[in-house]
């Protein structure tokens, strides 16, 4: 049984670090976009467009980095 479990325990832990290295990027995301706000108190609006414009480009390159990675592969 325990050469079984081993496998899973394995394919368990993957996603896991995983999900924690995505945890701690977003945390040091949110860390410096709170920073920001700190900063300059007064002009709110302009660190909503800088926030938006940083998540927007993080989605981006999230959504076509397995794009690009196929075109590569298939190149």
């Amino acid at each position: 049984m325990s050469t079984v479990k081993s496998p899973v325990r394995r394919s368990t832990n993957r996603p896991a670090t995983a999900r924690r290295i995505n945890t701690a990027s977003f945390r040091q995301a949110r860390a410096s976009s709170s920073s920001v706000k700190s900063s300059s108190d007064s002009g709110g609006i302009i660190t909503k467009i800088l926030n938006s414009v940083i998540l927007g480009s993080l989605s981006i390159v999230f959504f076509l980095s397995p794009i690009f990675i196929t075109g590569l592969v298939a190149q």
